[in-house]
């Protein structure tokens, strides 16, 4: 099953009232972890279901009362515990924390990355969701309507880019549906012939592409 069937499947059970019950446990991995792109899918979690989301870290489990978090539900309210990246917790935490989720069953719903083979191996019980680390440009259509993006001029500014590169990362997709909301079709040559580069650069930084794009909205602003 590919990434993009696998988020949508589990889009559309997150509606579901018994999706917890399903899965009280979502994991996501991949070969590297897509910051921008999991932050967009929690937003559309959010959007979409009755579900609290609050970020958690490697200190949940040491404290009782924030350990409690994880297994009481206040007045049925239901949340979705995102634990980000858990391949970066110390080992001590991490150990600590998996061993914990290998009988979780609720109330709630814990949601991770990690590149952790021996975390998949151990929790067979778990929604995994394997992320795939670059996407063509047949399937940014799917991915973007995924996400909820109906901006017309992400394909635009996409396909540019694709005449550059055969695959892209998922962040950098979302980074740059992110600036073509600031962005108006008469700025689409000036960007595709100035800034497009720094987008397909592994080496470049974004620093500047940041600052052409406040630039323009202070001008807007101002206008």
């Amino acid at each position: 099953m590919n990434t993009i069937v696998q988020l949508l499947q589990i889009a559309t059970i997150a509606t579901q009232d018994n999706f917890i019950e399903r899965y009280p446990l979502v994991c996501f991995s991949s070969e590297t972890y897509p910051l921008l792109f999991l932050s967009r899918f929690l937003e559309k979690i959010k959007k979409e279901t009755n579900y609290f989301i609050k970020t958690i870290d490697e200190t949940i489990l040491d404290e009782p009362s924030s350990k409690a978090q994880l297994a009481v539900s206040f007045l049925g309210q239901r949340f979705i515990f995102w634990c980000s990246d858990i391949s970066q917790w110390p080992a001590r935490q991490k150990k600590e924390f998996i061993n914990y989720l290998a009988s979780y069953h609720g109330p709630h719903s814990i949601w991770l990355f990690t590149d952790d083979s021996e975390f998949i191996k151990q929790n067979k019980s778990c929604a995994f969701i394997i992320l795939t680390s670059k996407i063509a440009e047949a399937e940014i259509d799917q991915y973007l309507q995924l996400l909820g993006d109906h901006n017309k001029l992400v394909p635009l500014l996409m396909h540019q880019i694709f005449k550059r590169k055969k695959l892209i990362p998922l962040d950098e997709l979302v980074l740059t549906a992110t600036y073509a909301q600031v962005m108006s079709k008469p700025l689409m040559p000036e960007f595709i012939n100035t800034w497009v580069y720094v987008i397909i650069s592994q080496d470049q930084s974004l620093f500047d592409l940041s600052n052409y794009f406040s630039l323009i909205v202070n001008v807007r602003v101002t206008i």
